[in-house]
Order: C-alpha cells, then structure tokens, then sequence
C-alpha cells in the first residue's frame, strides 16, 4: 500500500485477509501442492467458493471512483469492471503470463518444454481451466449487478489484443 500511495495514487484494499487465507488449510494445500495446475486451480476455486461475492463486490466498489484499474491475475474481473465504467484496465502481472513458445505456462512441469505450439498450448490451456473455475461465480455476481453477460471464452484475447 505504502509504495502504491507514495506514487500519488489512490489504493483501496479488498476484504480477504490474504495471510490468513494463505495459512489456512487450503492455502497450504494450494501452495504445497507438487502434482500440477489442476489441483492448484481446484484449490483456487475451493478458496474463492465462500469468499467471491464479498471479493467482487469489493472490487466493483474500489472501481467506481477509479480512474483507471491495476489488476493482477487474481483480480481479473477488474478488467471487466473497467469496460463496464468506461475507463482504462491495465493487467499487472508478478509472475511472467504472457503466451510463449519458448517455455510451458506456469504450473505445467518443465519438462513440458517440448516444442513451440505444445508450449503455447499450455498458456491457452491454463487461461481457460482458471477462467472456467471461476467464471460461474463472476457470472452471478454480474446478473445480480444487472451487468451485461461475459465472453465464454473470457477476457485473455482482449487482453493480448490491447498490447
């Protein structure tokens, strides 16, 4: 928060006390976990399950005075919410999403590393099993906001278009 504000920008946190989270018996499940991205995304979905609508309404709160919106992967219904306001999302990822041919997507074992197409494969892979997950919950959360329905495919070719 502090390096945030010191830029002059405004920062609003969201309700879920990460640390918490993190230390509780999914989180552990979710960062201990050695056998590959689907369980990690499960764990992911088992954490948001109680938490998403608290979390998306947080969110659209923090966006309605914003004039633009920093996202990071987690947070990606910011982008959406950014489109519904009119102003601009920027996706600021900690750790490198953007589709190559020279490595696997994060969570798939190195060994992956076999070729260019299979290398990409996996980034469009991961984006759609974390975007599928997750949607139902971002899904309802919309129709109870009287906000327009979301691509099925979601927002990762928006957002590979935009840079």
């Amino acid at each position: 928060e502090s390096v945030i504000r010191q830029h002059g920008l405004d920062y609003m946190p969201l309700g879920i006390d990460m640390p918490h989270l993190i230390q509780s018996r999914i989180g552990h499940r979710a960062l201990g976990t050695d056998r590959g991205y689907l369980q990690f995304i499960g764990c992911i979905r088992e954490m948001a399950s109680p938490l998403a609508h608290r979390l998306l309404q947080d969110m659209w709160t923090a966006c309605q005075e914003a004039d633009a919106v920093i996202y990071s992967l987690l947070a990606f219904p910011g982008h959406f919410m950014a489109q519904d306001l009119g102003i601009p999302a920027y996706a600021s990822c900690l750790q490198p999403l953007i589709r190559t041919k020279f490595d696997p997507a994060p969570l798939f074992p190195h060994w992956l590393n076999v070729s260019g197409g299979v290398n990409r494969f996996t980034f469009l892979l991961l984006e759609q099993v974390f975007w599928q997950c997750l949607r139902p919950f971002i899904k309802q959360w919309r129709k109870q906001q009287d906000l327009s329905p979301l691509p099925f495919w979601g927002h990762f070719n928006q957002l590979y278009r935009q840079y």
